[in-house]
C-alpha cells in the first residue's frame, strides 16, 4: 500500500486525525487513560460525583458556600441567659440585658427574642418602651417596642415581648443589649414566676 494511500486512512475530509485509525492510541473519552493533567469541568456529566464518591467528611474549612435561593437559614448557634426583674424608673433607656456574640462570618444574621417577661403597674396611661441595641445602635428605633396600661388603682401584669431580626455586617465579636425606659413617671417593674429569657440565634444567609 502506497503512502498516498496510509495518509488517506488516516485523515478524515477536514485533515483532522482519525482517532480509530491510531491503534495505539485510546479514546479521547475513555477516562481510564488519564494519567496526567486536568480534567475539565465540562467533561464532568451533572450527577457523577455522588455522595458515595466522597469521603466521610467534606472539609470546607475557609470556603464560603452558597446555597440556592430558598434554601438556607440553618441555625449556626444559641445564646441564651436569664434576666433578673428590673425596676424601671428612667425614661431614657436603661440596660437591663447584655449578651455577647461572635459571629461566623459578615453574612450571618441574628434573631434576638426576649420572652416571658411580664410588666406590673397598679397606675392608669403607664408605658413601657423596650428595644435591643447593638453596641450602642439602637436597632428599634427611638421608642422600640410599648407596652401601654390603662389601669387605674388596681395592678395589672401583662406579658411583654419583642423580637428583632438583625443583620449585623460585623466579623469581630460584639454585645447585644436590651434597654427599657418609661413615660410619665411610671415606675414598672419586669418580673415573673419565669425569668424573663433573652435568646439570640444565628441564622445562616
Amino acid at each position: 500500500m502506497s503512502k498516498a494511500r496510509n495518509l488517506a486512512d488516516l485523515l478524515d475530509a477536514s485533515g483532522d486525525v482519525v482517532s480509530g485509525a491510531l491503534d495505539n492510541v485510546p479514546p479521547s473519552n475513555d477516562a481510564s487513560a488519564l494519567t496526567t493533567g486536568t480534567l475539565p469541568i465540562a467533561r464532568i456529566a451533572d450527577g457523577d460525583i455522588t455522595a458515595a464518591k466522597l469521603g466521610s467528611t467534606l472539609d470546607l474549612s475557609g470556603k464560603t458556600v452558597t446555597l440556592p435561593e430558598g434554601v438556607g437559614g440553618k441555625v449556626l448557634k444559641m445564646y441564651q441567659m436569664q434576666t433578673n426583674y428590673t425596676l424601671v424608673t428612667s425614661s431614657t433607656f436603661v440596660e437591663i440585658a447584655a449578651q455577647a456574640v461572635v459571629p461566623t462570618n459578615s453574612s450571618t444574621k441574628f434573631l434576638l427574642m426576649l420572652n416571658g417577661g411580664r410588666v406590673v403597674t397598679n397606675a392608669a396611661g403607664r408605658r413601657l418602651f423596650t428595644t435591643f441595641s447593638r453596641t450602642g445602635v439602637n436597632l428599634a428605633g427611638t421608642d422600640g417596642y410599648m407596652c401601654g396600661y390603662l389601669g387605674v388603682g388596681t395592678e395589672i401584669e401583662l406579658p411583654h415581648s419583642m423580637t428583632w431580626l438583625d443583620a449585623h455586617g460585623q466579623s469581630a465579636g460584639f454585645t447585644y443589649y436590651v434597654y427599657a425606659k418609661i413615660s410619665g413617671g411610671s415606675v414598672y417593674w419586669t418580673t415573673g414566676a419565669v425569668q424573663p429569657h433573652f435568646v439570640i440565634l444565628e441564622i445562616a444567609p
